[in-house]
């Protein structure tokens, strides 16, 4: 239940367009009740209680059947009063749904960020949208993959798909193996980092990551675009690839040197070795 603004956020968000109905109506409790615990019970309830995200689709068809069973029950008519208040709910329920840019569906309209400045448009996202789908034509159909989250939907289709950094993936044999191709996008991240904590911490995690295994040849670079790396299972690097990824990660140890140093001294002085 904590932070309890946050959980009341969250379902006064479902109550709205519903006016408010669901909050007095027991069948909606009884229907709810344990998708809500499932996600109340969650470790990370900052992604759970997200309306924005699919965990969402738990909980709604309780709240508007819930709220369907109040309603028949109810003899009386809806006054001209109420059904203006109703689609002023309605309408701001759609105003919020916009203006809260779920899943970045409207960045090319919305900016991310307005201070500091973040904004997408829509001939950037065409672009690199374009270079994504040049590098999904190099993996196999049949080949298990590991994405950043934003290329999830791109493989979802997929037999066997992880969120990178997941890499061990059981199949249909029950034995543990890594997955054949990983897919990064270090460009969305870059783009994000300067207005999102998560972003920037997503780089200074991952972009080692992929160095090392690279280096200790863990998985081939197989190619690159500005930003996006493919790597494969058992495959030897490409040299062009490997420039891009030269040129890329001396970017990246100039724009977060100051960052890693900060880093390296807290771990040194919590006694741990960085």
């Amino acid at each position: 239940m904590t932070p309890f603004d946050h959980t009341l956020r969250f379902l006064a968000g479902h109550w709205l367009p519903l006016l408010f109905v669901p909050v007095v109506s027991p069948a909606t409790w009884i229907c709810v009740a344990a998708p809500l615990a499932a996600l109340l019970l969650r470790t990370d309830t900052s992604i759970a209680l997200s309306m924005q995200l699919r965990y969402t689709v738990m909980i709604v068809p309780g709240l508007f059947y819930g709220a369907i069973l109040w309603w028949s029950h109810r003899s009386f008519q809806l006054s001209r009063p109420i059904r203006r208040l109703w689609a002023a709910c309605l309408c701001l329920s759609l105003f919020f749904t916009v203006t809260l840019n779920p899943s970045r569906t409207w960045s090319f309209l919305i900016p991310d960020s307005v201070r500091p400045w973040v904004h997408l448009s829509l001939p950037q996202q065409w672009q690199h949208a374009s270079e994504v789908r040049s590098l999904l034509t190099q993996i196999a159909p049949d080949a298990s993959v590991s994405a950043t989250d934003n290329l999830l939907p791109y493989v979802s289709g997929r037999r066997a798909v992880l969120r990178f950094p997941a890499l061990n993936v059981q199949n249909d044999d029950r034995v543990v193996i890594q997955v054949e191709a990983i897919l990064v996008d270090f460009w969305q991240l870059q783009q994000y980092q300067a207005a999102f904590a998560d972003a920037r911490e997503h780089l200074q995690a991952w972009v080692p990551l992929v160095q090392t295994m690279i280096t200790e040849a863990q998985y081939g670079l197989i190619s690159a675009t500005p930003g996006v790396f493919l790597l494969q299972r058992g495959q030897a690097s490409n040299p062009a690839a490997l420039v891009a990824w030269a040129d890329f990660l001396a970017h990246f140890r100039e724009e977060h040197s100051s960052e890693m140093h900060q880093m390296h001294q807290k771990l040194r002085g919590e006694g741990r070795e960085p």
